[in-house]
């Protein structure tokens, strides 16, 4: 290598160590070889499509990573929803049991909420963990 060509090119260390040259102007046969590396962007339809796929993964408002993350939220908010289908499921299944007669919810207050009338004591019996024995 010449003396000429070390001053017409400079030299940069990539990453992984090897040097990488980039030219200068006052080279020309050495600007062309550095451009034949990008010779694929000489097609209308390579370019483009790079382009196109840079614009979708960073500046588009709905891009690519973005509705990755949308639907992953999305199928979290499907579970979600069945859960609560089920959890209402079973609430109208209770309510259905509860709300029949006048009896039948003065029963449910007592258990479930432990409401008592003004002249009654309610003893309440616990577990070590301090749950009550029947739920």
């Amino acid at each position: 290598m010449s003396n000429k060509h070390i001053h017409s090119t400079f030299c940069i260390r990539h990453h992984m160590g090897a040097p990488v040259d980039i030219p200068s102007a006052s080279n020309p046969q050495h600007f062309m070889q550095f451009l034949n590396r990008f010779r694929f962007l000489k097609n209308f339809y390579w370019a483009t499509s790079l382009g196109l796929l840079t614009w979708l993964l960073f500046f588009e408002l709905n891009s690519i990573p973005d509705q990755v993350g949308n639907w992953l939220e999305l199928r979290d908010l499907e579970n979600q929803k069945e859960y609560y289908e089920e959890l209402i499921e079973l609430l109208k299944k209770e309510q259905a049991s509860t709300l029949g007669t006048n009896e039948l919810m003065e029963k449910y207050a007592r258990e479930k909420y432990f409401m008592k009338k003004d002249s009654e004591e309610v003893f309440v019996l616990v577990d070590k963990n301090g749950e009550p024995f029947e739920k």
